[in-house]
This record gives structure tokens, sequence and C-alpha cells, in this order.
């Protein structure tokens, strides 16, 4: 398989954590997972549930330092294979 240049503008850091993912609209936990790695530009994160490419979200998740992170973001990747979906 032949990998593309990657085309992030900040390096991404190795992170395990749980995320909620959450309604922008009426601020509703719709689904849990797991941050994989972070940025200054994203998140990459794993969990059952199915996104859709587009779709907007508010996220909060813990440093580990405790401090609660909540940031928004859309869904711009996917990756699925037969355990999980990675966004």
């Amino acid at each position: 398989m032949t990998r593309t240049p990657d085309k992030r503008k900040d390096p991404r850091v190795i992170y395990t954590a749980g995320v909620e993912i959450v309604s922008v609209e009426d601020h509703e936990v719709l689904y849990e997972g797991l941050v994989k790695n972070i940025s200054m530009g994203g998140i990459s994160v794993e969990m059952a549930n199915e996104l859709v490419i587009g779709d907007e979200f508010d996220f909060t998740f813990l440093l580990s330092n405790k401090n609660q992170i909540k940031v928004s973001g859309k869904v711009i990747w996917e990756y699925k294979n037969k355990n999980s979906n990675h966004y």
C-alpha cells in the first residue's frame, strides 16, 4: 500500500484519553470514544459509532494534568475496519 504524504501543518503527538462527542445544537453527549493523537490542528478519535464526514461536534476530554479541554471540530477524514472507526 502506498502512503500519501502527510499534509498536516502541526506535528501530531500520541495521546490516549477518553473523549465525549457532544451535539453542537443541544449539547447532549452523543458518543464516547478514545483520543488516539492530538495536534494544534486536530485530534484523531477511535470509536464504535459511525460519524459522517462534514458533521460538526464539540469534543471534551482530559489532559494528563486533569485539565478539561473542550473544542469544536468537523469530521474531515475516516478510516474504518471491522473492529472500530477512526476519525
